[in-house]
């Protein structure tokens, strides 16, 4: 996994609403990192409803510190939040979110801003540096609606979706929930029976209740099943078989070694690899045409496949690598089984992704 990605994941984990009246309590879970407890996430519920989250772990010398203090209406929506600390690669935290009457404001070290009237009512705000506890709230917020769906601030809007309940030893059950519109891809968290956060599952990584990591491995062949029926989906509905032989036309050519571009070019290929490079104005007489499939390139610019040099593989990044021109990758470090799996996918074409290389962990 990608470390910008890991840190979008990890920003994504859940905890229960908090409600006004209830019994001081705290909550606490091991970050675990290849079966050793590198972390912690605290979470304190005070009588008055606030709520106070303590979260960080160790990645190798990074990884985030961060200290949280939110409180929420009846309705499950911010009333305020007030964030500091430092993020993953150490950068500083300090993002603040009030909302008083009809007007909401926010501010963080990216961007700040307002709403008011009809723009915030019943919208929930999204920060830019949360703890884990964020997304719970937002997690049991969309679960509350009826359909299950909110107006995020700034801007956008998320769902939730239950994806599978899954019984563990004695009473336990956890239920695997999707939500979609944070981000490109669904961010999966595992809520056990009050809705309340039980783990999040990254591969090697993972949040557990403390002293129980040992549940993340069989939680993340469920939660790896679910992401590969939705990359199948995808895949399904997204790409389209190229036959044996087949013609580009109409594009503009890259040439990385002259540094030039050479407009009206047709480009053929055959089993896969280009056979021939002509001016659409040529009459190409050593082929025939009506043997290949012509596909008009609209004026666009056709470049060579890029690379991306570090990589974690994961299904959701083979689409995204993809429509961005990343023809083929080198995985730095992963999983070994998962790791085989996702590129068993992307080589069959049961998902869309890049070729790989294998260099592992060191």
């Amino acid at each position: 996994m990608h470390h910008c990605r890991l840190i979008s994941l990890v920003l994504t984990a859940a905890f229960c609403t908090a409600t006004s009246g209830q019994e001081h309590s705290v909550r606490n879970y091991d970050w675990v990192t290849s079966g050793n407890v590198s972390g912690s996430l605290v979470v304190e519920r005070a009588p008055d409803g606030s709520l106070e989250a303590e979260f960080e772990f160790n990645d190798r010398g990074r990884g985030p510190k961060i200290s949280e203090t939110s409180q929420v209406d009846g309705n499950g929506l911010l009333v305020s939040l007030d964030i500091r600390g430092h993020a993953y690669m150490g950068a500083p935290v300090a993002e603040k979110f009030n909302a008083d009457g009809n007007a909401v404001t926010w501010s963080s070290t990216l961007e700040s801003g307002q709403a008011h009237g009809e723009t915030q009512a019943g919208a929930y705000y999204w920060p830019v540096d949360g703890t884990p506890l964020q997304a719970a709230l937002l997690a049991q917020a969309l679960l509350n609606r009826p359909d299950r769906t909110l107006p995020l601030l700034p801007a956008g809007q998320a769902t939730i979706e239950k994806v599978v309940e899954h019984p563990l030893s004695g009473q336990t059950q956890v239920t695997l929930y999707a939500i979609h519109g944070l981000g490109l891809t669904p961010e999966y968290i595992w809520l056990d029976q009050q809705q309340q956060l039980f783990a999040l599952t990254y591969g090697w990584m993972g949040l557990a209740p403390e002293g129980q990591g040992s549940v993340l491995s069989s939680l993340q062949k469920i939660q790896d099943a679910t992401q590969q029926e939705h990359s199948q989906k995808l895949a399904k509905n997204l790409a389209v078989p190229l036959p044996e032989k087949w013609l580009l036309r109409n594009v503009h050519l890259l040439d990385v070694v002259a540094g030039t571009t050479a407009p009206g070019r047709m480009v053929a290929v055959r089993e896969g690899r280009i056979s021939g490079i002509w001016l659409d104005s040529d009459v190409v007489t050593e082929m025939e045409l009506a043997d290949y499939e012509i596909i008009d390139g609209q004026g666009a610019f056709l470049i060579p496949g890029l690379w991306d040099m570090h990589t974690h593989l994961t299904l959701d990044d083979g689409l995204l690598q993809i429509a961005a021109g990343v023809t083929t990758v080198r995985d730095l470090a992963n999983d070994e089984q998962r790791l085989a799996e996702i590129r068993k996918a992307f080589d069959t074409g049961t998902a869309i992704g890049p070729r790989s290389y294998r260099a592992g962990f060191i």
